[in-house]
């Protein structure tokens, strides 16, 4: 499902405590601090909607932002990359962090989950063996 700028604004105003010195930011979208900013992400969520046939990729019938796909030929990572530069592109490649740079991070470990999935002496000193690898790919799709 592709959030809209709006769902991401609105999603902001979750009563989350921001400071800036001694003064509590009562809300990030609108002060004048934050509020360029949170209307350039914003900006980007609305692109990707707009330009669809480059910025998504469809997967069992539903639409995801195509930094989360899970690249298994050339033309994914085309896919990909052509995202990752209208991104880069729109905000002249001045956001450190911009919605595509932690989704890029988490689709990478979740293509190979079991790299996470602990064995060896001391990997879990006889508990039995822990499902971070199947955790990770849980929050892969709770995120996507």
């Amino acid at each position: 499902m592709l959030k809209t700028g709006a769902q991401h604004l609105e999603g902001l105003k979750d009563g989350r405590k921001i400071y800036i010195g001694d003064e509590l930011v009562e809300d990030v979208t609108t002060h004048p601090a934050f509020r360029g900013a949170a209307q350039t992400v914003a900006g980007i969520y609305d692109m990707k909607i707009a330009e669809a046939d480059t910025m998504a990729f469809e997967e069992d019938g539903e639409q995801y932002a195509a930094y989360y796909l899970m690249p298994r030929s050339r033309g994914d990572l085309m896919t990909r990359m052509r995202a990752h530069k209208m991104i880069a592109d729109m905000s002249y490649g001045l956001l450190g962090r911009s919605p595509d740079h932690v989704a890029s991070f988490v689709t990478g470990m979740a293509m190979k989950p079991g790299a996470l999935t602990p064995e060896g002496p001391g990997s879990d000193k006889g508990h039995g063996k822990r499902n971070y690898g199947g955790n990770l790919v849980e929050y892969y799709r709770h995120l996507r």
